[in-house]
């Protein structure tokens, strides 16, 4: 029984082998074997489409072309991964429709339309698949897609510009900005000095004060030349006057002396007091003008001869009037020569230090009315001659002892001259710096070469890392990263180069 079965099974299996065989043979019989091979072919094979964001879609056309007719054609498109498989585009593209026949040898056209509105920069890869009927027989054709998007030129520019700005801020502030916060802190500091220095004079303390604000004021401005030179000024004038403390010293006490010998009140002698204070004040306000101390002594012992002059006028006057007491004339008799000696003290009130001519008058009228007073005294008593004289008897009229004027002694210090100033000597023999033309001539060249510079070393770089660069932006931190470093190092370029050709004697300062 065995057997049999399998004798059975067997033929059954070779029944089934040959019919197919025959059914394989029929079907040969109407379809040619090259009817299985691919029957169309696009034109170009790929697309590579470029653009950037925010750009109007792109159209391109295919021609897919085909031996055999074409009918029932239908296309797919898949989804777009960019390499880095970070990002997707769906349905970034549009296909026109399609004929619902072609005939054999005419070219199937395929327009595709490519929007970039819904992308990231990078680059995608896909595909577009066209599924046909080729004589009856289904068929499929697939065109391979790169698109490459990359970021709109306004962020790239705006980064380069911006390693250039921030470039040239450095370059400023090493330039200027520096320079200026230097400047700014010795300001700062000088001012310190001159606060805790003691024993200056208030106008020197002043004067110093005046030349800071002002440098601090040019320095907010942006003037460095001119806080510079402020800042010079009040330098050497604190280093001056800190060498010349203990000589001032003793000028200090004689003026201060000078000032306390006349009193400018409404009892004493208001006008001449009042101008010789004024002439003290002149000579303490003028210190900082100073060069030589010597100077100040020399106009600081006109004023104490004056005082003395002064003083000893005021005492001849108060003795004219003890030797007027002293007579024996009747008050009648005194009348006339009271008058003058109310006359010559009323000019006495109204003396100035500088009307010398005015002095001479009086200190003539005095001396011719005090020997006719003299004249006038009682003979026969016991005498002491004048101004400490021997005594003994009188042959002549009586003596009257006459007060002495306190004088002032002149100083007579020798202050050291201080020799003449290395920066005034230097300044001496340069050659004038009011040179306009040159001025804008070498502004002109900074201009011109800042410009050229930075135009083609920026142009390169942008040129470089973003119109070269059909992905610009898919690594957003690298990309804009760079372009940021490369502005950057064309102003440190163009800063350096700028130095070195003023080291090589290329441009000058003035």
């Amino acid at each position: 029984m065995v057997p049999a079965q399998h004798a059975r099974r067997l033929h059954r299996v070779i029944l089934a082998l040959v019919a197919a065989l025959v059914a394989s043979i029929a079907l040969i019989g109407r379809h040619p074997i090259g009817a299985f091979a691919q029957t169309a072919s696009s034109n170009p094979p790929s697309l590579t489409i470029a653009g950037t964001l925010g750009d109007p879609p792109q159209e391109r056309i295919l021609f897919i072309s085909a031996a055999t007719p074409i009918s029932g054609a239908e296309v797919l498109v898949s989804d777009f991964v960019r390499v880095d498989n970070a990002a997707t585009i769906t349905d970034p593209i549009a296909i026109a429709p399609l004929p619902a026949r072609v005939e054999a040898g005419r070219p199937l056209t395929l327009t595709v339309t490519v929007s970039f509105a819904n992308a990231r920069s990078g680059a995608y890869n896909g595909a577009i698949w066209l599924n046909y009927d080729a004589d009856g027989i289904p068929s499929s054709l697939q065109i391979p897609v790169t698109i490459t998007i990359k970021d709109p030129p306004g962020p790239p520019f705006v980064a380069l510009i911006s390693g250039v700005a921030v470039a040239a801020l450095i370059s400023t502030y090493l330039g200027g900005g520096r320079q200026r916060d230097d400047l700014a802190v010795r300001i700062e500091r000088l001012a310190a000095r001159v606060t805790s220095a003691s024993g200056l004079p208030d106008s020197v303390r002043r004067a110093l004060r005046q030349y800071l604000n002002r440098a601090d004021a040019w320095v907010r401005m942006g003037k460095l030349a001119e806080a510079q030179q402020e800042y010079n000024e009040a330098e050497k004038l604190l280093t001056r006057w800190l060498g010349w403390l203990e000589s001032w010293r003793a000028l200090q006490a004689q003026i201060d002396q000078a000032r306390t010998m006349l009193q400018p009140d409404a009892q004493g002698r208001p006008a001449y007091a009042a101008g010789i204070r004024r002439l003290l004040d002149e000579i303490e306000g003028s210190t900082p003008t100073v060069e030589d101390l010597n100077e100040v002594q020399n106009r600081l012992n006109e004023v104490i001869e004056r005082i003395n002059g002064f003083l000893h006028l005021v005492t001849r006057h108060k003795n004219l009037q003890k030797i007027l007491d002293a007579t024996a004339l009747t008050p009648a008799e005194k009348g006339p020569y009271q008058a003058q000696i109310d006359h010559l003290g009323r000019q006495i009130d109204v003396l100035l230090p500088d009307d010398q001519i005015a002095y001479q008058e009086i200190d003539a009228a005095m001396t011719s009315l005090n020997s006719d007073l003299k004249t006038l005294l009682p003979k026969g008593a016991p005498e002491s001659t004048l101004l400490g004289g021997r005594s003994g008897a009188a042959a002549g009229p009586t003596a009257v002892i006459e007060e002495i004027a306190r004088q002032i002694p002149p100083l007579a210090m020798r202050f050291p001259k201080p020799a003449r100033d290395a920066a005034q000597q230097i300044a001496a023999v340069r050659f004038p710096a009011n040179l306009p033309w040159a001025r804008i001539r070498l502004s002109g060249f900074r201009l011109a070469q800042f410009l050229i510079l930075i135009t083609l070393w920026g142009w390169t770089g942008y040129n470089e890392l973003y119109i070269q660069n059909p992905t610009f932006g898919s690594d957003w931190l690298s990309n804009y990263f760079t372009l940021l470093a490369w502005g950057f190092t064309s102003e440190a370029a163009r800063a350096t180069l700028t130095t070195l050709s003023g080291r090589l004697g290329l441009s000058a300062e003035q």
